[in-house]
């Protein structure tokens, strides 16, 4: 099976990002032909709008491809960038931003939706899927503390919300891990794929990253990790667990194609 992986996408990220990922998508799914794409979170920017257009968009521009993917931290920002008028410079205005509360349910809620409606699997909200024997296990994760202090997250979202996405985060991880032992690795191949990457080489702050404990455990369990957020490409071998990671940054996606 082909797979071609994508993350960190940022929809509206700019006003020229839907186009820089029109073409992307495009040339990617032409010149590549998966079986399956998987997305690995950070669909959009800073509001839900987003959610909805960077979904819709993918799988207009991908109409026949199966799709799964999980949520970044990005998916569950929910703001808006307001500009006032400024008497002194004209209608450049100044730019700030502004918080729109919403609630852990309602996020969640939406999301499920919009991936449904748009025909893509969203593994946080199932097990597992077996395609041919292969298995993909995914969930979205947080960083290893709940409102980490150098990122910019809580700016966006509701700390409650953050909260409950760190716990939910811990129960999924468990649920993870029970559910990969079902699966013989001599009969399949297992695939995990999260948000957050669990190690911090070459990556300048660790409260970017996941619970590094969850490093050993997952490259123990899985024969591949997928991983997002970083925006710093890897692709090496660990505890025979091949581990990835496109280096997709703000207005300039990539890709990695594997065969499995």
């Amino acid at each position: 099976m082909k797979i071609t992986i994508f993350t960190d996408t940022h929809f509206g990220h700019s006003e020229n990002t839907h186009k820089i990922l029109e073409k992307f998508y495009k040339k990617t799914n032409d010149s590549e032909r998966p079986d399956l794409i998987i997305h690995s979170g950070d669909w959009t920017s800073h509001n839900q709008d987003q959610f909805q257009s960077a979904l819709k968009q993918i799988r207009r521009c991908i109409p026949e491809t199966r799709i799964i993917g999980i949520d970044g931290n990005h998916d569950f920002w929910n703001g808006k960038i307001v500009k006032s008028f400024d008497m002194y410079n004209g209608d450049r205005g100044i730019t700030s931003l502004r918080k729109i509360e919403t609630s852990y349910d309602e996020l969640v809620n939406l999301h499920k939706k919009i991936y449904k409606e748009n025909d893509i699997d969203y593994l946080e909200d199932i097990d597992y899927l077996n395609i041919n024997n292969i298995i993909f296990i995914g969930f979205n994760g947080w960083y290893n503390s709940a409102v980490p202090r150098v990122t910019n997250d809580s700016s966006w979202i509701d700390k409650r919300v953050m909260l409950k996405l760190w716990n939910k985060s811990r129960e999924k991880i468990s649920n993870v891990l029970s559910t990969v032992e079902k699966f013989n690795p001599n009969e399949f191949k297992r695939v995990c794929i999260t948000h957050f990457q669990p190690f911090t080489e070459n990556y300048a702050y660790i409260e970017h990253c996941a619970d590094p404990s969850l490093r050993k455990l997952l490259t123990e369990r899985f024969d591949y990790l997928i991983l997002g957020h970083s925006h710093q490409r890897c692709d090496f071998i660990e505890n025979d667990c091949r581990v990835l990671n496109t280096g997709s940054g703000y207005n300039n996606p990539k890709f990695v194609s594997i065969e499995i």
